[in-house]
């Protein structure tokens, strides 16, 4: 197909290199989430950036993400920041809610509720 716009993500080689990118945060969010010794931050730093980078690679290249995969990271991450030893145990208390919801906000957007 080549190009069907003039926008960057409109042809098959900006595609397929997205798609690329997108497997690849998708593996390292993996193993983030599975790593029992993941704390609040990693996740307050590695896993945010890769979540953003991630949900705009769904929202602007449609970079495909598993539904299942996007509810597991929210229970692991999320959950790490509402954790006694999560986002309040650094962040001043007018700054977790803020910062929580910055976090929240790639997962609600891959969700499609964001």
């Amino acid at each position: 197909m080549g190009r069907w716009g003039t926008d960057t993500f409109q042809s098959d080689d900006a595609c397929e290199y997205a798609s690329g990118l997108a497997r690849q945060l998708v593996a390292e969010l993996d193993r983030f989430a599975a790593d029992p010794e993941l704390d609040i931050h990693d996740v307050d730093d590695g896993v945010a950036a890769r979540l953003v980078v991630l949900a705009f690679l769904v929202e602007r290249c449609r970079a495909d993400v598993d539904p299942a995969d996007v509810a597991r990271w929210s229970a692991r991450f999320l959950g790490l920041c509402d954790s006694e030893d999560g986002l309040d145990s650094f962040y001043r208390d007018e700054d977790v809610a803020p910062r929580r919801a910055a976090i929240a906000a790639p997962l609600d957007a891959m969700r499609g509720t964001g």
